[in-house]
């Protein structure tokens, strides 16, 4: 029960992360709210069963589903009023970059080098 808990709780968040990468996509967005709302619901059931098991006491089982009732609310407002939330694909531009490769590329698998410059040092001349 503790393992689901945790993986339902996670996942609320994971699904906003998700949904505010997809905001330039307003029925994309919604769905991941959608799916956050979906995981925040089964917090909570998993929260009523460890209450009814004993595992939780009232005060505790209260608590958490009071911040689970406010984060369900904040994404069905967010869902209600997405077009607030999203951008525009016009408004998304990304800024030149120089993608370079490296003349000698390593030779061991197990060593990472980078293969491009990082936005800071492009950005900066680093």
């Amino acid at each position: 029960m503790t393992d689901q808990i945790r993986r339902s709780s996670r996942s609320v968040c994971e699904q906003v992360a998700e949904a505010w990468r997809k905001r330039r996509y307003i029925a994309h967005f919604k769905s991941k709210l959608t799916d956050a709302d979906s995981e925040s619901a089964e917090t909570q059931s998993w929260l009523e069963f460890a209450l009814r098991c004993g595992y939780i006491g009232q005060e505790v089982f209260d608590e958490l589903d009071r911040v689970y009732e406010k984060i369900s609310g904040g994404l069905v407002n967010m869902m209600a009023h997405a077009d607030q939330w999203c951008i525009s694909i016009d408004h998304v531009k990304e800024e030149d970059f120089e993608y370079g490769l490296l003349e000698d590329p390593p030779t061991h698998s197990h060593t990472h080098t980078p293969t491009h410059k990082t936005l800071s040092s492009a950005t900066t001349g680093v």
